[in-house]
This record gives C-alpha cells, structure tokens and sequence, in this order.
C-alpha cells in the first residue's frame, strides 16, 4: 500500500478540517518516511524477491517504525509534536495521530507477515500483496470513498458558512 495511505489523510480532513492537508499527508506516510531513514543507516532490513507477486519487497526486520508498539509511539509523538510545534487544537492533533497509527492498520491488509505485534514478537499480515489486482482495487477505492467524502465535507461546510459552490449557481 502506498497510495492508500493517503485515503486516511483524506478521510481525517473530512472530519476534522482543523488540520491542515499537509499535516495530514505527511502523517500518512511518516511510519514510512522514517522506514526508509532507517534502512538507509541499517538500523532495519529489507530486501527484494523479484519472484514474489505484487511488491517485491520481503520486509525482514522493522521492530521501529513497523511494529505495533512503534507505529503507537510514531503515532503519539506526531500527535504530540503537531499540538506543540504547529499549535493544533487537540482534536486535530489527536487526528494526526490517529492517521500515522491508519498506515499500520492500512499495511496489515496488504503486508505478508512481516508486521510484528510486538519487536521480536509474533508477525501479522493479510498479503493482499499477494493478489495484485485486488490490492490495487482496494487502493483506488479507499482513495475515491475518502477523496468523496473529503469534497462532501467541504461542500457541507461550505453551505454552513453560507458560501454558494460553484455547482448551486443556477443559469
């Protein structure tokens, strides 16, 4: 999943639209911008199976960022940095946070079992990785459902703030 996480930024705009988009996109993929920190200084593993359908990848060790304790600690550090550093309400931090913690709900539907419930613990996964077509299909249909209900939220608050949208002008 990559695009998918996104949907989870989308989804958090829609319903709290106190934070701003680009807060909540990084947050979508922060467990995996540090992922990638990480792999890049050997502090966690990977390496590529080309005979593996869909992602290549086999994830063999990422007890920091892809963890379930890790991805709650990303989750309330990020919360906790937004609410201090950028002066977000709480309930716009608190959806931050809530959307850093989606990427690892969101990974475990696509993720062979490579995602531990805790470091050196038993690992978790639906490997719809596995299955392409599915796993694509998913991705775009998160992204609509939550791309649609993000424009929904804006053309609601929109009429309660009593602007007229583009589409209500009548001829």
């Amino acid at each position: 999943m990559f695009v998918g996480h996104y949907a989870a930024a989308m989804a958090a705009k829609a319903i709290e639209p106190k934070a701003p988009m680009w807060t909540l996109a990084a947050a979508s993929q922060l467990v995996d911008i540090g992922w990638s920190a990480f792999i890049i200084t050997g502090v966690e593993h990977a390496s590529v199976d080309p005979s593996l359908p869909g992602s290549t990848l086999v994830l063999d060790y990422m007890p920091w960022t892809h963890s379930l304790p890790a991805a709650l600690a990303w989750s309330a550090g990020a919360a906790l940095l937004v609410m201090v550093l950028l002066r977000l309400p709480m309930w716009a931090s608190v959806a931050v946070g809530l959307t850093v913690f989606s990427h690892w709900l969101l990974d475990l539907l696509v993720h062979r079992p490579d995602l531990a419930l805790w470091p050196g613990g038993e690992r978790v996964g639906l490997a719809l990785w596995n299955y392409p077509v599915i796993e694509q299909a998913v991705e775009i249909g998160l992204i609509a459902i939550c791309g649609a209900a993000w424009v929904a939220s804006r053309k609601t608050l929109d009429g309660l703030r009593g602007r007229r949208s583009p589409s209500s002008d009548s001829w």
